[in-house]
């Protein structure tokens, strides 16, 4: 998911003996840039000061950039996690590592299958970026799902969905 696609599609590429399909959601070749994601610069700007925090304002702004489309017990969720799974300085890190990736030269390699899934209305990777890795991987399904959140949540309609899909492109 996410950034962690791009780290697969390269592990892919490098080992492929070591990788049988990929199955890939809202992820991308190279990161998205501000201009497409425009409120990803002061998410990052206020990471350092606010990230784990209680300030109500930033996990609202962070939350409704992933999550958008999520309920109240889904947000709350997604809130906690944000406040619990690394310190700040951690998340500024991470937020800084992700801007710099570009793993375009090696999609190319990738000779085994991959289901690349994304939302159509994803906000913090628009869909875009998901169409130009399933273009630009050799031996990929593109599957766009409704909806904006960027994150899959257990309240999703499309749930099933996706679990069968994965499924099939596993077994076929």
């Amino acid at each position: 998911m996410s950034e962690g696609g791009s780290t697969a599609i390269k592990y892919a590429a490098k080992h492929p003996e070591r990788v049988s399909h990929l199955v890939l959601w809202g992820t991308f070749l190279v990161s998205p840039s501000l201009d497409d994601v425009p409120q990803i610069a002061p998410i990052a700007r206020l990471v350092p000061k606010h990230w784990g925090g209680d300030s109500a304002a930033f996990h609202q702004m962070f939350t409704a950039t992933f999550l958008p489309d999520g309920n109240a017990a889904e947000n709350e969720l997604f809130n906690e996690l944000q406040r619990t799974s690394a310190t700040p300085e951690t998340a500024a890190a991470f937020l800084t590592s992700m801007i710099k990736i570009d793993v375009r030269d090696v999609a190319g390699d990738v000779k085994v299958p991959a289901l690349v899934l994304h939302r159509k209305g994803d906000l913090a990777i628009p869909v875009k970026y998901g169409k130009e890795v399933a273009a630009e991987l050799p031996n990929s399904k593109l599957v766009l799902l409704d909806g904006s959140n960027h994150w899959c949540v257990t309240e999703d309609e499309s749930l099933d969905f996706v679990i069968q899909s994965i499924e099939a492109f596993i077994t076929a």
